[in-house]
């Protein structure tokens, strides 16, 4: 069988697109699925510190995901127009130089897209 990979689009700007957003990573994690997710725009908060804005209410469940293997990146793009330095990440994110760049690559090396 081969190995399934998915890459998941966070872009949504309320904390309750987040939230599902994490929920839809924890039911890939769970059936034994590698995912990603690719967080941009104003989806930001999901991965920022909390003096910096971040959406305290997820790091939680974020941080659960990232002990599963679940990774989390934030577009580097991004960052420069809200202003975030590296500095400013919960230490489960990562980033990567364009949202559109990793979504593309991604899927180019057989990942399927996800857009909850």
């Amino acid at each position: 069988m081969p190995r399934l990979r998915v890459v998941v689009d966070i872009v949504g700007a309320t904390p309750e697109h987040w939230a599902a957003s994490l929920e839809s990573l924890a039911e890939l994690s769970d059936e034994g699925i590698e995912a990603c997710g690719v967080v941009h725009s104003h989806a930001w908060p999901l991965v920022a510190k909390p003096e910096k804005g971040g959406a305290t209410e997820l790091h939680e469940q974020a941080q659960v995901l990232a002990q599963r293997g679940v990774k989390l990146v934030l577009c580097e793009n991004t960052m420069r127009g809200a202003k975030l330095g590296k500095r400013d990440l919960m230490p489960f994110a990562s980033t990567v130089s364009s949202a559109m760049g990793e979504l593309v690559k991604r899927q180019t090396d057989g990942w399927s897209y996800l857009k909850p």
